[in-house]
């Protein structure tokens, strides 16, 4: 039932912030996650300039704007840039579709 699989980047201006500000940060953002059922993974991370990933999964392309406006509108203020990929689960150019059948596969 998903068309959409977003894999969004953001960089956080948080690096020389006080424990405190990079304390109320994190729970800000937790929270907000907390909220967000179709993001099925958050993490920090290394590289391309970025500072965390975030792996959602979207019915179509309004949901997945509005939820880049609800983003955008809750943590904007934390963030530097946010990028997204966007992919459509659904169209002709889908090599492999999205399941897990093949990591159980590998691990028979």
């Amino acid at each position: 039932g998903f068309e959409i699989l977003a894999v969004i980047l953001v960089k956080s201006p948080l690096k020389f912030a006080s424990e405190k500000e990079r304390k109320d940060a994190m729970d800000k953002s937790n929270k907000w996650l907390s909220e967000q059922p179709n993001v099925i993974m958050a993490s920090e991370c290394r590289g391309m300039g970025m500072t965390g990933v975030m792996i959602s999964l979207h019915k179509d392309y309004s949901e997945f704007d509005e939820f880049m406006n609800n983003h955008r509108q809750q943590l904007g203020d934390l963030l530097e840039e946010v990028q997204a990929i966007v992919v459509n689960l659904s169209g002709k150019g889908v090599n492999r579709p999205l399941h897990l059948k093949y990591l159980a596969e590998g691990i028979k």
